[in-house]
């Protein structure tokens, strides 16, 4: 799996808050999925969660 940092904004869908496009930064991907790192003030600590390419959209 490579792993690289690139800045992008992705889709998230809170389940109270509905969905979010936010300015975030991916440090590895595959063919099928992209790992990007969440920070944001309704959660607790910085979370990562792994994206398909198509709900994010580089810089």
């Amino acid at each position: 799996m490579p792993h690289f940092s690139s800045r992008l904004t992705a889709r998230i869908v809170w389940e109270h808050d509905g969905e979010e496009w936010i300015d975030t930064r991916t440090t590895a991907y595959t063919h099928d999925a992209v790992l990007v790192i969440i920070t944001d003030k309704r959660l607790r600590q910085r979370v990562a969660a792994w994206l398909t390419p198509t709900d994010v959209r580089r810089r």
